[in-house]
């Protein structure tokens, strides 16, 4: 998945090269085999906001099959994703399982992203 706003600079595209790629990769390949892309009428809603000092980025799946929280613990890309975000880009990761479908909260620090 490749989400590039042509009106934006390379700047803002490097903002989001990384975390994005790594949030797309593991949440669309779960979304695919569990989640809302798995269903014919499943959709997901990636936004992108600045806010302060911070970026935050929100997978939102609706329309697949019923979400609950896990039992077990998470797996592995969720932890990576969770490892990244809070030590490498100073952020942190917030995972909802409302029944619609899971919502995943990246919020990064700004200055973290464009080294």
């Amino acid at each position: 998945m490749l989400l590039r706003d042509p009106a934006a600079s390379e700047s803002q595209h490097r903002l989001g090269r990384y975390p994005g790629r790594l949030s797309s990769r593991g949440n669309s390949s779960n979304s695919i085999k569990y989640g809302a892309l798995a269903a014919e009428a499943g959709v997901v809603d990636l936004t992108c906001v600045a806010d302060g000092g911070f970026v935050v980025m929100v997978w939102k799946e609706q329309g697949g099959p019923p979400t609950a929280a896990p039992t077990a613990p998470l797996g592995f890309g969720s932890k990576l994703l969770s490892q990244s975000v809070t030590g490498q880009f100073q952020g942190a990761v917030a995972f909802d399982w409302p029944p619609e479908g899971i919502v995943v909260t990246m919020r990064m620090n700004k200055g973290r992203l464009a080294a």
